[in-house]
């Protein structure tokens, strides 16, 4: 990539970022289902946007730990399988975010897994709930489950 294309790029998604960053200012409170989906939907796209740099970027992992962090307060506080409907988008976008989460639960050690690996089950149970009215949850548990039980990347044997 040129240093012009690489400058397009950051300013683009410096844009990008801050536009989220707007845009999750003017959220209301939880307690729709609608509302519920577009919470999950910015905290996504965080989790998307700054997935690719977790490696290099230690302001994208904060970025992450934020928006997880968030998901996670939302699923402990708002009863989310109690509404009648929530768009079984949700299942894809928390199956995306705990895929990112497994990868970045992968770079970690010790107890700085510990938090991660509460977010993840706590992800994992609440779309356990959710998957009997929408199958396409139950497809994104079963399969990070089965990453779970095979204990690919450690997660397994730390979280027991």
């Amino acid at each position: 990539m040129s240093q012009d294309q690489a400058s397009r790029f950051f300013t683009f998604y410096n844009d990008l970022q801050t536009t989220i960053d707007d845009f999750s200012t003017k959220l209301p409170s939880p307690d729709t289902a609608e509302a519920v989906v577009t919470h999950a939907l910015v905290h996504a796209a965080i989790v998307d946007l700054h997935a690719p740099f977790l490696s290099q970027n230690p302001a994208s992992r904060g970025r992450l730990a934020a928006s997880m962090r968030a998901m996670d307060t939302l699923i402990r506080t708002v009863d989310i399988p109690a509404f009648t409907i929530v768009d079984s988008i949700i299942g894809i976008i928390w199956g995306r975010s705990c895929e990112v989460l497994i990868r970045e639960i992968s770079l970690l050690r010790g107890a700085a897994r510990n938090e991660p690996l509460r977010i993840l089950e706590s992800m994992l149970t609440v779309m356990d709930k959710m998957q009997t009215r929408y199958p396409v949850i139950n497809e994104n548990v079963s399969k990070l489950r089965d990453v779970q039980a095979l204990g690919v990347l450690g997660i397994a044997a730390e979280s027991t």
